[in-house]
């Protein structure tokens, strides 16, 4: 189960939806589960998606419960997509100044 926003062509509205994975025969398709609302600006898809991220833990919650409570999970999932632009390695720009801090050699036994 996952997030999803759909933008309109000619409109700047944006909807907001949590949607499954659902296999039939040997095709995959996105069934809408619950459709969160519609946006008319950035602010407004930001809590959208945070309102969806809480339904789709409640909704997980309840097919399976977990050992975390579905609002800590919901947080936990909002914190990690606003750290997802932050993270990651640092951007080369000169691969000369680039050096080697250690290297592992492992030996085969046999």
């Amino acid at each position: 189960m996952f997030v999803r926003v759909k933008t309109s062509r000619n409109s700047p509205r944006k909807s907001v939806q949590i949607v499954e994975s659902v296999r039939e025969g040997k095709k995959v398709r996105q069934r809408i589960v619950r459709h969160v609302g519609v946006a008319m600006d950035a602010e407004e898809e930001g809590t959208l998606r945070q309102l969806a991220e809480h339904i789709k833990s409640r909704m997980l919650h309840k097919r399976r419960p977990g050992l975390l409570p579905p609002e800590q999970v919901a947080e936990t999932a909002i914190e990690a997509g606003r750290r997802r632009g932050t993270g990651g390695p640092l951007p080369v720009e000169d691969l000369s100044r680039l050096r080697e801090e250690h290297r592992v050699i492992a030996r085969q036994s046999g």
